[in-house]
């Protein structure tokens, strides 16, 4: 029987089984009303309502009630945790409890509804992805990365230098999507180059390096090739990323 883990539990073990599940995707615009139309900017992804029916049993009244008192235990949380639902086991949302009722069918028997409110609407591959390519010629040279999912992807891409090289431009572009970020600096044998495109930052061996950057975290495009042009360095870039879905 389908159940869900939340904050690293799973919840069957209080013989909590899942049997309906509604994860609707939402989109929203603001518009202008004028006489005869209505005019709206581009739409935005509104936070994600997850509304499951459940049915929690034991084999008596009061393992029933501890049950349950376990449940809203580990439910009274106020802040996003993970949450995998065996019937999507493949993926996670960032999910914060949002409501829990129903009624007793009997003295061993609860059914009602467990909501749940994800600010952030996508969910996340909970297998991470990486991909290293060796890049070998500083003027041009590429990374081609397979993905999956249906959302564009914010990986991280690190640099690990193999060459001095002062007052380097480094390059990352995206053919996808034409999105392109540069780096100026100097580079040294073993240097750390980490570009991270959900926090849009860059950092040089660990400390953030933002005074010379321009331009565009290169985002992946959703399950297909992605081909991403380099510049300025040799060594290996590692593209590490998880699939997102709406």
């Amino acid at each position: 029987m389908a159940s869900l883990t939340y904050r690293g539990t799973d919840l069957s073990a209080y013989g909590l089984i899942v049997t309906r599940h509604d994860i609707p995707m939402n989109h929203g615009a603001d518009s202008v009303q004028l006489q005869d139309r209505s005019f709206a900017g581009d739409s935005k992804i509104l936070p994600k309502t997850i509304s499951l029916d459940i049915v929690i049993s034991a084999a008596d009244a009061a393992t029933l009630t501890s049950r349950i008192d376990s449940i809203k235990r580990l439910l009274n949380t106020q802040i996003d945790e993970e949450l995998i639902l065996d019937a999507l086991n493949d993926r996670y949302w960032l999910a914060r409890f949002s409501q829990l009722s129903g009624v007793f069918l009997s003295a061993d028997v609860f059914k009602g509804t467990l909501d749940f409110i994800c600010f952030d609407p996508f969910a996340y591959a909970v297998a991470p992805s990486s991909d290293a390519t060796a890049i070998a010629n500083a003027v041009a040279d590429n990374a081609v990365i397979f993905t999956g999912g249906n959302a564009l992807i914010r990986p991280v891409y690190t640099i690990l230098s193999d060459a001095i090289r002062v007052g380097t431009n480094v390059i990352l572009h995206s053919d996808n999507t034409d999105e392109e970020i540069e780096w100026t600096g100097n580079l040294a044998v073993g240097t750390v180059l980490v570009f991270d495109t959900a926090l849009w930052v860059v950092t040089k061996n660990g400390v953030e390096d933002m005074a010379t950057v321009d331009g565009q975290f290169p985002t992946l495009v959703q399950d297909t090739t992605n081909l991403i042009l380099t510049a300025g360095f040799t060594g290996t870039l590692t593209v590490t990323w998880r699939n997102r879905y709406c």
